[in-house]
């Protein structure tokens, strides 16, 4: 029988860099690009074990806490980037929360830009199916937007936390008079 991986081995397989910087998983990946290491006969996301080396009060096997990567560009424009395992570069979260950053970053099939449009024709028609307004945003953004999808937010069962945050940017554009 072979060698067992150390946690520590997980070093190995990182190009290490400054405090805030990236630092890129060199090993293995599965089919979604994701970085995993072997440790114990069982794989672990490489930065979910760098955060655990760091952080020892946090729980690697509460699969209900996810990490949420906080990566900048230059620019200081959020960048998904998967393989980095720079702990100071994630945070602790819900599955909830992730989703909703995925969103608000324009990483899911319905952007906020999207979502906002779809919220504000249903205040201006407010006359018009749900499949209606599903077809005018189809033809504005030039991407599939279905009816569930349009149902779900307008009733609140999907984004709700978006729609608040984009129902509270209307609000300050009403009471300002002008636009963002």
């Amino acid at each position: 029988m072979g060698r067992r991986n150390l946690p520590t081995d997980v070093f190995k397989y990182i190009k290490l860099g400054e405090p805030h910087e990236c630092w890129p998983w060199i090993g293995g990946t599965n089919s979604k690009g994701m970085p995993y290491f072997t440790l114990g006969g069982r794989k672990v996301l490489a930065y979910r074990l760098v955060y655990k080396l760091t952080h020892p009060e946090w729980d690697i096997d509460n699969s209900r806490e996810v990490l949420r990567h906080q990566c900048r560009d230059e620019q200081g424009r959020h960048v998904d980037n998967p393989l980095c395992c720079n702990p100071s570069h994630v945070i602790p979260g819900t599955h909830e929360e992730n989703m909703l950053e995925m969103v608000l970053r324009g990483r899911s099939g319905l952007t906020k830009d999207i979502l906002r449009d779809i919220l504000h024709m249903n205040r201006e028609h407010p006359d018009m199916t749900h499949m209606q307004i599903a077809a005018r945003m189809e033809f504005k953004h030039k991407i599939k937007v279905s009816r569930q999808a349009v149902t779900d937010l307008l009733n609140g069962n999907r984004h709700r936390e978006l729609r608040n945050l984009i129902d509270e940017e209307q609000r300050k554009v009403d009471e300002s008079g002008k636009v963002n």
